[in-house]
Order: structure tokens, then C-alpha cells, then sequence
């Protein structure tokens, strides 16, 4: 940790431009009283913020994601592998695509669904803590994106984050959801109808560029809208695993009421033997895809046992495919 603290790190450990903060709290904070040490959390490894690039497909431009973290929130105010995991599934692993090149050994053009799709695409984050994932997701080109956790975590750190990154052409909207909270839930779906009704400037940068004769996505405009839902390292409390499964219940209730495809990208490592129960639970309920991501991971974590257990799950409606949701013709 001796870096200059006016230098950030991006999750590749490559330093970007920017003022920075001392790291001298990064390995210990204050939560409730009680004291902890973020086990895990990549900000044990990089200074704060932790900042990426992102290209995006619709804009055809990089981005530069800056992601501040607030250890006095607790657990939901760092950035944990999980969380960098998915953010590189996101948007890591597309530009390689683009590029015709692979790093995983099952990932192809033809199952990564977002890859050309992102206009397409209104994503929600749940348990979003710093939201990484819907941070990543507006970089990529999302239509819109909601970021939702408790109340005091959006208003500790989330909701910086979102204003410091207004330049990604999708505003990030902040939606405070405690699972199983009624009122809660009715608001998610009311922003999923007002999101379906509103283009961000990435979509409106689409359209611009189709009006001048490019013709480059017409097939991803044709293709079905899709409700992605993110989540990153969600299954550490197992009195919530019922709530969470009733929560991505209804919002694949609110994509078919639509006529809109359903996908749960899950960055995930289970902390705790309880949290089979919640795949478990998901399988019965879903079709899933398992990605070998241990390429994806920090290289920090790539020869650990993180990587045997650390992956990202791709959850769809029963009759859909992964591969389904990326036919456009």
C-alpha cells in the first residue's frame, strides 16, 4: 500500500489518472459499533476509489468508471471480488469478443447475451453496496439502469457513486429495496414502466447514429427487450435467501408481463454451506448456465481456491436458453 494517494487503481492494478484517498482505514471499520476487517474486499489491494474501463457496443466509446467505497457502511460499502467478477463479466469479457479472441474456454459470440444487445437491455441491481454492476452496466450501454439496497447504504455510498458517474450516458437510479417490503417492490416495477417508456443518451445516441444510415445494429434493435438483474455475493444470510427468490420471481413476472426476456447474471462464492439452499432453490425455479470464469478473476485470485468456487451464474425464464436470448432474426 504505498502508492501515492493521488493515484487510483483500475481492476486490472493499472493506475488512472485522478485524485485519490489515503488508505490508511482500508483494513479495518466501524459498523454498528461493532468493528471488522473486509475480508476479501479487493480494496484490501487497491487504493480507494477503484476505477475501470469500459467499451462500450452502443457508443462505441470507452469509459472510465470511478468506484468510491465507504467502509463505515459495513459489508455494502466495499468493492468484493464477487462485485469485480461481475463487473468484468459485464464488460471485461465483450470487448474480447468483439475482438474475436476468447479467455474462457466456454465463452463464445454465441452465449454471451449483452454482448450486442445493451440497448436493448434495462438492468436492476440487487444488494448493490458501491453498485459495481450497475455502474458496469451503464458504461456498457444499458437503456436504463436501477441500482437498489437499503436506504442508508444508497445514501452512504451508492449514491455518489452514481453522481460521479453521470458521463456514462445512462444515469444510474437509486431505488431503496429491503426484500419482501411490498412498497419497496411496487416501486421497482414503477420505475421497470417508466425506464420502458424513456430512452438514456446511449439509446438516443443509437437511434442518432441510425438516422444517419448506420445500419450496423438494426438486428439488435429487432430483438427483444431484456430485464437483467444483477447480483453480486448475495448469498451470506440465509434468513433473506426466501425473500430474494420471491424478489426475482416477481421481476421475471414483470419481463414476461412485458414480453420481455428475463436473465439473472450472479457473481458468486459461497461463503456458507447454507448457501446451496439458495441455489438450489434458483435451480428449481430457473434454467441456469454455469461460465468458467477463473480467467475473469483478479490475477490475484486466479491460483487460489477462490477460482475453484467463485463463478458467475446465468439464470432464465424455464423456457428460455441462454442462447435464446441472443437470437435477433
Amino acid at each position: 500500500m504505498g502508492d501515492n494517494a493521488d493515484t487510483k487503481h483500475d481492476g486490472n492494478g493499472a493506475s488512472c489518472k485522478g485524485p485519490g484517498r489515503a488508505s490508511g482505514s482500508f483494513y479495518t471499520g466501524e459498523y454498528g459499533g461493532v468493528s471488522f476487517k473486509p475480508r476479501n474486499a479487493i480494496a484490501n489491494e487497491f487504493q480507494d476509489p477503484f476505477c475501470f474501463h469500459a467499451y462500450s457496443p452502443v457508443t462505441m466509446r470507452t469509459n472510465t468508471v470511478t468506484v468510491t467505497q465507504n467502509f463505515t457502511v459495513g459489508v455494502g460499502g466495499c468493492v468484493w471480488e464477487c462485485g469485480d467478477l461481475l463487473r468484468r463479466f459485464l464488460v471485461a469479457e465483450q470487448q474480447d469478443v468483439l475482438k474475436h479472441t476468447k479467455t474462457m474456454s466456454t465463452i463464445s459470440k454465441t452465449t454471451l447475451p449483452w454482448t450486442f444487445l445493451w440497448n436493448q437491455t434495462t438492468a436492476i441491481e440487487l444488494g448493490c453496496g458501491t453498485a459495481i454492476g450497475a455502474l458496469a452496466a451503464a458504461a456498457a450501454g444499458a437503456k436504463a439502469v436501477c441500482a437498489t439496497d437499503f436506504a442508508h447504504v444508497l445514501d452512504a455510498v451508492t449514491r455518489a457513486n452514481a453522481a460521479s458517474n453521470k458521463h456514462l450516458g445512462c444515469p444510474v437510479a437509486l431505488r431503496e429495496w429491503s426484500w419482501g417490503n411490498e412498497e419497496h417492490e411496487a416501486e421497482i416495477i414503477k420505475w421497470i414502466d417508466d425506464a420502458s417508456t424513456s430512452g438514456s443518451a446511449n439509446t438516443r445516441k443509437t437511434k442518432a447514429a441510425k438516422s444517419r444510415g448506420d445500419k450496423s445494429r438494426t438486428s439488435a434493435d429487432l430483438a427483444p427487450q431484456t430485464l437483467l438483474v444483477l447480483g453480486a455475493d448475495l448469498a451470506y444470510v440465509p434468513e433473506v435467501f426466501d425473500k430474494l427468490v420471491a424478489c426475482l420471481q416477481s421481476l421475471e413476472r414483470a419481463s414476461q408481463a412485458r414480453g420481455w426476456k428475463f436473465a439473472f447474471a450472479f457473481a458468486h462464492r459461497p461463503r456458507l454451506p447454507a448457501a446451496e439452499d439458495l441455489l438450489l432453490s434458483l435451480e428449481d425455479i430457473f434454467s441456469y448456465h454455469d461460465f468458467v470464469s477463473s480467467s475473469l478473476l483478479d490475477k490475484r485470485y486466479q491460483n487460489t481456491k477462490y477460482a475453484a468456487t467463485t463463478g458467475v451464474r446465468i439464470y432464465t425464464s424455464k423456457r428460455n436458453t441462454p442462447n435464446v436470448l441472443l437470437e435477433t432474426t
